[in-house]
């Protein structure tokens, strides 16, 4: 089960010699310097290692502890497509701050600002006391924090800086957050922050381990409100699509995790058979592919795209960097996502599929493009082509705009349909269908449909 973090600095007393005095001295100096830090009684700081989608619901949660208690939130570094706390770059160069505190009603700042401000406080150490928030096994009432026997069920290191921290002896407390348990929650870490501020507690150190949405269930428009990207994020997505030229395009992701290699091989000539029917009678000329299997790794990737077969395709966690020369070296075909395994079966098939959509494609005069093939002529003054996460980021921004955009039929849409899975259910694809969707109905850009579905049938319905 992915953990959570997240660091409270506890309210600060009206004792201009108590160290917490002098450490919110210490804040309001650093104001200047730390863009979106309004005040307030303290500080909270979050990190995380979990998918992105999940990872912003929980870091909405957090949110609301931090608005609760009326603290500042210092947002999670980043690594890849997903939240760790062991990554390397700031929210803000992923994610609109300024978007992230309006929508949460939240002060927030990035985690390289929280370390600049610790890093100017007194040598002394702050007071820290570790939670554990878990899900409690049944609907019954939440529980008091109560200490735990051991703290085996708490690494207080996961890579999380614990400079200046000093935790004093004082074991983990538990939390058993019970169904429909949320307000208890708020209401016993109201009373537990008065008790530790008494005892001279600085900081609270908590690991968030309850997985459903007890204190704020976003729907996905809401969370597309909450974690829009960057500028520069936007402008490389523009660029791509300026990239691929005038006409319709169409976008596709596919999820390949889990589709066994016959099936697999079946669903691939449904795509290509319905790419080509988009060709020939909608006026379809170009395609933008986005999809969890490394395709780039694959002999034949460069002919079809024109692009040497490095990085990952987009729309799933990334992998590393992998061309044929190193594929021969190495073995199978490493896939982009920590549960995606493919065989040497399902290396044949998708080889079987670069070919036939490289081959039928240039038929009917249809112009592929997947991130990679177009990241080297892109304007990138940042180099943000290379970052880990730009494959998935660009491909769901490029998605939400073409003008039509296909995906593979899931379980549940099958069942409902009487026709074949060709992928499985996908965050990732809700997450594009919920901004198209709103493009519609805002009548904005070049959306024409919300969402296509193709099965083995050839047929994108």
């Amino acid at each position: 089960m992915a953990l959570l973090l997240f660091l409270m600095l506890s309210a600060w007393t009206a004792d201009p010699h108590d160290l917490r005095q002098r450490v919110k001295t210490q804040l309001e100096q650093l104001k200047t310097q730390v863009a979106g830090l309004t005040g307030g009684n303290g500080e909270v700081c979050a990190v995380g290692k979990e998918q992105e989608s999940r990872a912003q619901h929980h870091l909405v949660q957090l949110a609301v502890l931090a608005r609760t208690l009326n603290l500042t939130l210092v947002l999670p570094p980043l690594a890849s497509s997903r939240f760790s706390h062991c990554g390397a770059t700031s929210f803000d160069e992923l994610y609109s701050l300024a978007t992230f505190e309006r929508e949460n009603g939240v002060r927030a700042i990035p985690d390289r600002d929280f370390d600049a401000w610790r890093a100017s406080l007194p040598t002394r150490a702050l007071g820290a006391q570790a939670l554990v928030i878990t899900q409690s096994p049944g609907p019954g009432e939440s529980y008091a924090f109560v200490p735990l026997g051991s703290t085996s069920d708490y690494a207080p290191s996961r890579c999380l800086n614990q400079t200046g921290l000093s935790y004093a002896r004082r074991p983990p407390l538990r939390y058993r957050l019970s169904w429909r348990g949320g307000p208890r929650l708020l209401d016993d870490l109201r009373a537990l922050d008065v008790q530790l501020v008494s005892e001279g507690v600085d900081v609270l150190v908590v690991s968030y381990a309850a997985r459903t949405l007890e204190l704020s269930d976003r729907s996905d428009a809401e969370l597309d409100r909450s974690f829009v990207y960057a500028p520069a994020w936007q402008a490389l997505a523009r660029a791509a699509l300026e990239q691929m030229g005038s006409g319709v395009t169409v976008g596709v992701h596919w999820r390949t995790e889990g589709i066994e290699p016959a099936r697999l091989e079946a669903c691939a000539e449904g795509l290509v058979a319905s790419l080509l029917e988009m060709g020939r009678n909608e006026g379809v000329t170009n395609v933008y592919l986005a999809t969890d299997y490394p395709l780039e790794a694959l002999e034949g990737y460069a002919e079809v795209f024109g692009a040497d077969a490095a990085g990952s395709n987009g729309g799933a966690p990334d992998g590393p960097a992998r061309n044929d020369h190193h594929r021969l070296a190495l073995g199978p075909v490493r896939s982009h996502s920590d549960t995606l395994h493919p065989s040497a079966a399902h290396d044949a098939a998708m080889s079987a599929f670069l070919v036939a959509l490289g081959t039928l494609s240039r038929s009917v005069g249809l112009s592929l493009a997947t991130f990679h093939s177009l990241a080297p002529s892109l304007p990138d003054p940042r180099g943000l082509a290379s970052h880990r996460s730009a494959a998935s980021i660009v491909s769901q921004l490029v998605l939400r705009q073409t003008e039509i955009f296909v995906a593979g039929l899931d379980g549940a849409g099958a069942e409902k349909q009487g026709r074949e899975e060709c992928a499985r259910r996908s965050s990732w694809t809700y997450r594009v269908t919920t901004a198209r969707r709103e493009a519609l109905e805002a009548g904005e850009g070049r959306v024409r449909e919300e969402l296509r579905q193709w099965s083995t049938d050839g047929r994108a319905l």
